[in-house]
């Protein structure tokens, strides 16, 4: 409602405009054309002719009215084609800012609609005595990314650090360049890697060892931007080869006194 008053509202400021212009060049005109009688009168005349000759040359005649020039032909065809050029002027511009808004809107729903993320999935662990270093084995935990999107990615570079304690981890990075199909496709919708670090052999009990894991995944997506994803969780290591990703205990509430 706000846009038509505010179309309306210039239309009738056009028109105004116009038709002061109009009245402005015709009071102009009208004052050309009384201006050569005046100046064609004898230099000296008696009182009595300058008298009658005031009466003759005085402005009594009433001027056109300013709105006759848009009844006035061919003035009132030349100023109606121009208030509706201005007009058709200002349709087509609103008309282009619908669409071209329109389209923006229409690619901002196809990028999210395109938009891709990985899947990091644990497989299994491993670990060897390592008889270099006595006391400590070396541990390989196993993953795999996934591709649940609707399109093709292509991973580019793994970066992962492992901590098995507080105060140390262990980086590693995998540079690659591995399409990856999705899930739901024929073929190989999935790209295995993993990463190594020592940890004591003496402290890995029953119920298995934690692990801290975090790191980011380097990918190009469909429409070949470079994308970087992170990710950070707790591993279970368990002897039997099993690696369990574990659930958060929960957010823990602040009191307040």
């Amino acid at each position: 409602m706000l846009k038509w008053l505010a179309i309306f509202a210039g239309v009738v400021g056009l028109v105004v405009a116009v038709v002061l212009m109009t009245c402005k060049y015709q009071r102009t005109r009208e004052d050309q054309e009384r201006n050569p009688a005046e100046l064609s009168l004898p230099a000296a005349v008696s009182p009595s002719q300058d008298s009658d000759g005031a009466k003759q040359n005085c402005k009594c005649t009433p001027q056109t009215p300013c709105w006759y020039i848009l009844l006035a032909w061919p003035q009132g065809i030349t100023v109606w084609a121009v208030i509706l050029t201005f007009a058709v002027i200002g349709w087509q511009a609103d008309e282009t800012r619908k669409a071209a808004k329109a389209a923006l809107k229409q690619a901002d729903i196809q990028a999210v609609a395109m938009r891709q993320w990985v899947n990091i999935v644990p497989i299994g662990i491993g670990k060897c005595v390592r008889p270099d270093k006595p006391g400590l084995c070396e541990v390989s935990l196993r993953f795999e990314i996934i591709n649940k999107t609707n399109h093709l990615m292509t991973i580019l570079r793994i970066e992962t650090n492992i901590g098995a304690d507080v105060a140390s981890s262990t980086k590693s990075v995998v540079e690659c360049n591995q399409p990856l199909v999705p899930q739901k496709s024929d073929g190989d919708s999935s790209h295995p890697f993993y990463a190594k670090t020592l940890v004591d052999s003496g402290i890995w009990n029953e119920k298995g060892r934690i692990f801290v894991v975090t790191g980011t995944v380097t990918y190009l997506d469909c429409m070949e931007v470079r994308r970087t994803q992170a990710f950070n969780d707790l591993y279970l290591g368990i002897d039997c080869g099993e690696l369990r990703r574990m659930k958060p205990s929960g957010i823990g509430a602040s009191v307040e006194d």
